[in-house]
């Protein structure tokens, strides 16, 4: 039977939308190669020649800033307003976390709460594939810790995405950008930033620095936000 113009027009449209769909894909994974390739090759380092932890949430500050997820999801004591810090038993995890400080007679975690924020998804695919009926769960089981080592890779991966973002506003050679990304990653303290204090706010913070300088740029360069 003979094929209806209607039908002709349909099929054609299905394999444009397909081919811009493919090219529109291309274009996405053209932009963000390197940075794929970068954090690869930090993995690579991180395995074969720094070596990788058990323990990436760290000590001091790394679990002060992400104590926030596991005293609100699991232990339920992040609202100590009407427990006075008299009442020492309720005090007992806390007081083994360096971070807590005495405000007005309570206990309060000293650390801004936003890198808890950023963490959250990772802490929570961690939290949903543990067995919440453990009482020994306490968020800094293994399963935790590399939830926050991976977080700490796709903020810095993000960081490094929007920095060259940002270079290539100024125009700057494409080599160069490469060259400062894996300066960045490699040749500075984002190296131990990124692995060993995966929970510290370093990385998350070279992630929102890097976003809002380039959104800032682009706002006053086009007076737009774009990718």
């Amino acid at each position: 039977m003979p094929v209806s113009i209607q039908e002709s027009t349909k099929a054609e449209f299905v394999i444009e939308e397909k081919v811009i769909n493919d090219a529109e894909n291309h274009i996405l994974i053209k932009r963000i190669l390197v940075e794929i390739v970068i954090i690869f090759l930090y993995l690579f380092i991180i395995n074969n020649y720094i070596g990788n932890v058990d323990s990436n949430i760290g000590e001091a500050d790394g679990k002060g800033y992400y104590d926030y997820l596991p005293s609100t999801f699991i232990h339920n004591d992040i609202n100590r307003k009407d427990i006075p810090f008299e009442a020492i038993e309720n005090y007992q995890r806390i007081d083994s976390i360096q971070g807590y400080t005495e405000y007005k007679s309570f206990r309060v975690n000293k650390y801004p709460v936003r890198t808890a924020v950023l963490q959250l998804p990772f802490f929570g695919a961690a939290y949903l594939t543990n067995d919440l009926e453990d009482s020994t769960i306490d968020g800094y089981q293994r399963s935790f810790q590399k939830a926050i080592f991976f977080a700490a890779l796709f903020y810095l991966f993000l960081a490094i995405f929007f920095l060259k973002k940002m270079l290539e506003s100024y125009e700057i050679k494409r080599s160069i950008i490469v060259f400062i990304q894996l300066l960045v990653v490699l040749g500075t303290s984002v190296t131990h930033y990124a692995n060993v204090g995966a929970s510290y706010s370093h990385i998350y913070s070279l992630f929102a620095i890097s976003a809002f300088i380039y959104f800032a740029l682009s706002y006053f360069k086009e007076h737009e936000f774009r990718l």
